[in-house]
């Protein structure tokens, strides 16, 4: 992993006049330091003992050249971080040193870095062998700066000057911990001295920042100063040349505002930041800034370090021993899955103890982690800890009536409601900052606009009228009116122990006894109505209560079901074929195994052989029958006639017919009878008429796809006829579920089919699992690539009947199958994976690296789409680049690496004024967010989004036309919205059986070698 990280990194070695410096950064590590999650005793993706072997790597490759920086929230998060602040404080604090044998050169702190207190804060700076700045952090009372405001490091004879800024809202969220000891001033009031001061002795400017990009800031700024701010540093003169981003546990590879570059590595140590600045000297003798590429690195795959490891084992094992502390006992499961949808034991729990502790009348908390609670078992800190994470303590304030709306209110924000009713999550609302109140009744009506969601309040039993008054219990960070809530930072404060709230739980558990859900079962709150109560559950995957069963009814038949396979063979269909057994042992009754369609084509290896490498796992898999699905036609007809003759099961379809006959070709079967344990089962294939509007006329030209079930009525009556004890229609016909309503495909042929004696339809092509009932027929639809298993079980009543139960299971990634010929033909697939992947395609002069927003590899994809399809216009988004790519031998793999979504490519037709839209889209942000090849665009950044583009040339210079008819190519998923491409949805397109890196082979194999890649960007700014 590491020596491919570097290769692919590797820049030409530096002239005596040329200086090459790497700066790697990483934010909000939060006290992830060993690559170990103490929750579950797993190892964890991240950590800084994955930093610090990616930081050796780096240094190895650029000696003398690397600096390794922070941007703060180091000290609070992880229970390595509570346990060696709280229960076993040392000297040097083993966060701090876990950073000393990284070889960190400079951090600034973060907010977090405050909540154990100023005194915590300034011994682990004074364990530090790195230098701390921050330029607005002022010791008290002799105001002054605390740190220095910069660090100036050389670095291959380039002066680097790093300077830190850190959030104001210290001084509100932490205000009891850091009063009269600390002063953060407004960061806007001391950036730009800070900044020209530094820029005096230094070659390269790198801010350091804890403070989000730019937003409302979560309390009341005006006197403290803006949450927000790093994006302001780009109007600041002299402005920095790189800025690295906290806070806001967000990942920005590289954004550019006005020539300065943004980057923001993920939380924990997950990613690093690799920052790649060139210079030159000038006549002057000073340095220049020629060029900045910046990179993330995942750390997931990386190794921890051993020196880390080793120096840290101990520490490791303590804080893995403490959190496996047992606390009490739960009797019955009390788990936090629900608890933004409806009322939940484990939140009441943690409402009654902040409330009665506070002798308050009511107590508000938040869903920290959805994953948290309790299971039947003994309670462990580690439990505690994963439901409360943050060290806040508790507070109780007086409210009035109104006060109590207005918080809710504000709450309730967390949902939105489109104009076609359909539920969503409010992604500028953090789950933290969505709270649950206890003691209070009170509906959030959904049709409601917002702001006025909350009716029916009432507490102690009677109305909550706008003057009445309460007191609320509320933890130290809502108290201040973090999160918006500014309603409460003027309520005076009725009760304040100081006290932790993870050690009042703690203190709960400890000396309540079993801790019985029942005795917090409540139903203090709802979502109204319940259509909405209903897509709020689906949101966060909350099953509706299954209906009560006797203890006479009986699982007589499980069907379970994968669709939409796509050739993703060694995850998908491993999984999945693991999780079909699992399913099997578990009922202990028959099982049949279908599959919906669109196996076999979606992988190199299988559109290379046409499918032929799939079929041998496909025969594995136990299936019964399968549905041909749309994709299954991508080749010739001839083609799909012997990947059928090698199958050993039959793949149905009962509404294709001969386009001259008007019969049913020969060689495709409508339907199966199929014996299960003695119950006859039949099986009807259907495939979804659109598949033939999204292939090239040459492939169906020859066959009809027919419609609902006057298409395969004739078929239905033959199997009826037959008796089966079910009817099952298997059907490449996509199920589509938002958090309302289902639609698609697989819905209007149940409505077709509600009196045909149908007991179940199994669906296809659509990309998530789903269930629903549409005129009385369970519809039962598997996620794509094997990531979830459709279950329907047939159930014999008490009263002696058969009922259908449906359902959905995710796909057990780490499960293998029993099945020693699958595990065989899995293998062999795999082998055959791997030498395609090996194979050499073309041979690549120069290395195409990620450079700007506007960078050779980009234009090679998009002109590889646009070449493959035969359009007008090829497009590539820039998030679906995932890599650099190498000079040398190009493979599979390599390619594999860089567009890794295994896309299908269309082709989309749009009229001219749709394809600017589309244009225009791509120009929304600070830089152009895609590339595209076949066309040249001028714009101008400066003008309204929308209104950027000032010509488009397509190629041979002609015009774009508003009315003309155009042609896209593209991915499926840029097709379907992804990135939001809104304009591209429902568009008339057409698929030619590629995925992208199809196309970027087949382009590579035909241009001179070795390539060379050059030409024009397809957006060109007309501003310098």
């Amino acid at each position: 992993m590491i020596s491919l990280l570097i290769a692919a990194l590797l820049v030409t070695a530096p002239a005596q006049d040329t200086a090459h410096v790497v700066l790697v950064a990483t934010t909000d590590l939060h006290g992830h330091v060993t690559g170990r999650d103490y929750a579950t005793g797993r190892p964890a993706p991240n950590g800084i003992a994955r930093v610090a072997r990616v930081a050796d790597s780096l240094r190895r490759a650029y000696p003398g050249a690397v600096v390794l920086l922070d941007a703060g929230d180091l000290l609070q998060g992880d229970p390595f971080a509570t346990y060696f602040a709280r229960v076993a404080a040392r000297e040097p604090h083993p966060i701090v040193e876990a950073m000393n044998l990284a070889g960190y050169d400079v951090a600034t702190p973060g907010n977090h870095d405050f909540d154990w207190g100023v005194p915590l804060f300034r011994r682990a700076v004074g364990d530090a062998r790195f230098a701390y700045v921050s330029a607005n952090l002022f010791d008290l009372p002799g105001d002054t700066l605390l740190l220095p405001a910069y660090r100036v490091l050389r670095r291959a004879g380039v002066r680097i000057g790093i300077a830190g800024f850190t959030t104001p809202g210290v001084t509100v969220w932490d205000r009891a911990q850091v009063r009269g000891q600390i002063r953060l001033a407004p960061i806007g009031t001391v950036a730009a001295r800070t900044l020209e001061t530094m820029r005096r002795d230094a070659d390269l400017s790198v801010v350091i920042i804890h403070s989000g990009m730019d937003g409302r800031s979560s309390y009341a700024d005006a006197v403290v100063g803006g949450e927000n701010v790093a994006a302001s540093l780009a109007a600041v003169r002299p402005r920095p040349d790189i800025v690295v981003v906290g806070h806001t546990h967000r990942e920005m590879r590289d954004s550019v505002i006005d020539g300065v570059h943004f980057v923001q590595p993920r939380p924990f140590g997950a990613s690093v930041s690799v920052v790649h600045v060139s210079l030159a000297r000038q006549e002057d003798g000073l340095w220049k800034v020629r060029q900045v590429r910046a990179d993330l690195v995942s750390t997931a795959d990386v190794a921890p370090s051993d020196l880390l490891a080793q120096r840290l084992a101990a520490a490791s094992d303590s804080v893995a021993a403490w959190v496996r502390t047992p606390l009490g006992l739960a009797v019955a499961p009390m788990r936090a899955a629900a608890a933004r949808a409806q009322p939940t034991p484990i939140i009441t729990f943690v409402n009654e103890v902040q409330r009665r502790r506070a002798r308050a009348d009511i107590s508000s908390t938040s869903a920290f982690d959805l994953r948290a609670g309790f299971d039947a078992d003994s309670i462990r800190i580690g439990d505690i800890l994963a439901l409360y994470p943050y060290e806040n303590t508790l507070r109780a304030v007086r409210v009035t009536g109104a006060q109590v709306k207005a918080y809710l209110e504000w709450s309730a924000r967390y949902f939105l409601v489109d104009a076609a009713g359909r539920v969503s999550i409010n992604d500028s609302v953090p789950g933290y900052n969505y709270d649950i109140v206890g003691g209070a009744r009170y509906e959030i009506d959904l049709r409601r606009p917002v702001g006025d969601r909350i009716v029916g309040l009432s507490i102690r039993g009677r109305p909550a009228e706008p003057s009445d008054t309460f007191t609320m219990a509320v933890n130290s960070y809502r108290q201040s009116g973090a999160g918006g809530y500014a309603m409460l930072e003027d309520a005076p404060i009725v009760y304040d122990g100081g006290e932790s709230i993870p050690e009042l739980l703690i203190d709960e558990v400890r000396t309540r006894g079993p801790i019985d859900p029942a005795d917090y079962a409540s139903a203090d709150w709802r979502i109204t109505p319940e259509v909405y109560a209903v897509a709020v559950r689906n949101l966060f995957g909350i099953a509706p209560k299954p209906l009560a069963a006797s203890p006479r009814d009986s699982t007589v038949l499980r069907i379970v079901a994968t669709a939409d396979l796509r050739a993703d063979l060694l995850r998908g269909a491993a999984a999945a074929a693991a999780t079909m057994d699992s399913l099997g042992a578990a009922c202990a009754c028959p099982t049949l195994r279908v599959d919906a369609g669109d196996a076999m084509q979606g992988s190199p290896l299988a559109n290379e052989t046409e499918g032929r490498a799939a079929v041998p796992v496909l025969n594995e898999m136990g299936y019964g029958a399968a549905a041909i699905g749309g994709r299954d036609f991508d080749w010739t007809t001839d083609t799909l006639r012997r990947r059928m003759e090698e199958a050993r099961y039959p793949w149905l379809a009962a509404n294709v017919f001969d386009s001259v006959t008007g019969k049913r070709p020969a060689w495709i079967t409508p339907f199966r009878m199929l014996e299960v344990a003695g119950m006859a089962i039949g099986v009807v294939g259907y495939v979804a008429p659109e598949a033939k509007a999204l292939l090239p006329d040459d492939r169906t030209r020859a066959l009809r796809f027919g419609e609902g079930e006057l298409a395969i009525h004739d078929a239905l009556g033959q199997v009826a006829a037959l008796k089966p004890a079910l009817m099952i229609v298997l059907a490449h016909a996509a199920l589509a579920c938002d958090s309302v309503v289902c639609g698609g495909a697989a819905v209007r042929l149940a409505e077709q089919l509600g009196r045909s004696g149908v007991g179940l339809i199994v669906s296809g092509g659509g990309r998530r699992a789903a269930t629903t009932n549409v005129a009385g027929i369970p519809i039962v639809q598997a996620g794509a690539r094997g990531s979830d298993v459709a279950v329907a079980d047939v159930v014999r009543t008490a009263a002696g009947g058969l009922e259908v139960r449906t359902r959905v299971e995710p796909a057990d990634t780490l499960a293998r199958s029993t099945s020693a010929a699958l595990t065989a033909a899995l293998e062999a697939y795999s082998r055959r994976t791997d030498s395609l992947d090996a194979r050499p395609i073309a041979q690549l002069k120069r290395p195409l690296p990620r450079e700007g927003s506007q960078y050779g590899l980009g234009g090679l994809l998009a002109e590889a789409r646009r070449n493959a399809l035969r359009a007008d216009v090829g497009l590539v988004r820039n998030e679906a680049i995932r890599a650099d790519l190498p000079a040398g031998a190009v493979t599979y793999g390599r390619l594999g690496a860089v567009e890794p979504g295994r896309l299908d490519l269309v082709r989309v037709t749009l009229t001219g004024t749709e394809l600017r839209a589309v244009l225009e889209h791509a120009l929304d942000g600070p830089a152009p967010s895609a590339h595209i090849a076949g066309a040249q665009v001028r714009y101008d950044p400066a003008r309204r989004p929308g209104q950027r583009i000032r010509s488009v040339a397509l190629q041979g210079k002609r015009k774009l036309q508003s009315s003309g008819r155009y042609t896209l190519a593209t991915d499926e998923a840029t097709a379907d919205g992804a990135g939001g491409y809104a304009a591209l949805v429902g568009r008339p397109r057409q698929r030619d059986g590629l995925i992208e890196v199809e196309a970027d082979a087949e382009l590579l194999r035909r241009l001179p070698q070795p390539v060379e890649v050059g030409g024009t960007a397809g957006f060109v700014s007309t501003r310098p």
